[in-house]
């Protein structure tokens, strides 16, 4: 069985296959992937192909909706909120639910976390929601999609699938 190396940004996995190459003395095969790459490859390719390039929401994408939708709030803590407990949390991979609801979005509790494990106070839960609310219909009516729509629907495809690697290394596990 390969190896897999997987990190979030394609600078980082060309530096360390580079290095690889570079020590490696003996023979091993190790592939080299973002994440992004990772779940595309598991993709089908009539799914692969809904995940086009251009519908691709990236931070900077995501900033310029937030500049029309909010300036009460950062765009980089809505994108770690969004991305961590909304859209993101743990709790999430083992439902059928790709987001949270706003109950248990005001009440964290509920879903196994702490309350403070959001960015945001309790009373500015209720403004962030309706931010991801627009955010995700935006998504929706755009053809748009996030890291998170990719990883969901990758993970769906593996369910029932086995892969095998004699190791696996995640780079930057916190993204």
């Amino acid at each position: 069985d390969p190896c897999l190396y997987v990190t979030y940004s394609h600078k980082l996995k060309e530096y360390a296959q580079t290095h690889f190459n570079q020590l490696n003395r003996e023979p091993r095969e190790v592939l080299f992937k973002t994440i992004k790459e990772l779940c595309l490859d598991l993709l089908p390719k009539i799914q692969r192909e809904q995940f086009e390039k251009s519908g691709y929401v990236d931070l900077i994408k995501f900033e310029i909706f937030i500049q029309k939708h909010s300036q009460k709030f950062s765009a980089h803590m809505l994108w770690e909120e969004f991305r961590g407990i909304l859209k993101g949390c743990f709790y999430l991979a083992s439902q059928t639910k790709k987001i949270l609801t706003l109950s248990q979005y005001l009440d964290l509790t509920q879903i196994g976390l702490a309350q403070d494990d959001s960015l945001f106070d309790q009373d500015e839960r209720k403004s962030v929601y309706q931010i991801f609310e627009s955010y995700q219909q935006w998504l929706k009516d755009s053809s748009k999609w996030d890291d998170l729509d990719l990883a969901r629907c990758a993970f769906e495809c593996i369910k029932n699938n086995q892969y095998s690697y004699a190791q696996i290394l995640v780079d930057e596990v916190q993204d």
